[in-house]
């Protein structure tokens, strides 16, 4: 039998992730786009995509700041996404969808095979570099331009 889901008693209470819906008064999971029911909530889709979303509102609160690696930035559409951005590898121009693949650096090279090679292969102050790796991250980060 499924779960009920969950009726709000009090729309002012509600968790950040969470939105009332007035013409059914349920609540809705912002993060997943479902009705909130205790079946929903222990899930490992719900738990991973509430944990993403938290960590965009922080991002966006502190302003995406500038990651310390030089080939890394955050990136997005702001007008397809609504001013969400994800961590990009603007070395192998592919999304961080881990904590390993896109991590090394010229002094400590590890990471993907690609990413290893691109290492070897690119450096800072190189034409290829400025145009795809600097360019790209001083429009994201000009807060750190120069750096």
């Amino acid at each position: 039998r499924p779960a009920e889901p969950f009726a709000a008693s009090a729309p002012g209470a509600l968790e950040p992730w969470q939105k009332y819906r007035p013409q059914d008064g349920m609540l809705e999971c912002i993060p997943c786009g479902k009705v909130i029911d205790a079946n929903h909530v222990a899930t490992a889709d719900h738990l991973s995509r509430k944990q993403n979303w938290e960590h965009q509102r922080e991002l966006e609160r502190t302003g995406f700041p500038a990651p310390a690696e030089l080939h890394l930035a955050w990136v997005g559409d702001d007008a397809a996404t609504g001013g969400e951005r994800w961590l990009k590898c603007l070395l192998c121009n592919k999304w961080c969808h881990d904590d390993f693949s896109h991590q090394g650096t010229h002094s400590n090279l590890q990471g993907s095979k690609e990413h290893v090679k691109n290492l070897n292969n690119y450096r800072p102050g190189q034409p290829w570099w400025d145009e795809k790796v600097t360019q790209v991250r001083n429009r994201w980060h000009p807060e750190a331009a120069g750096r």
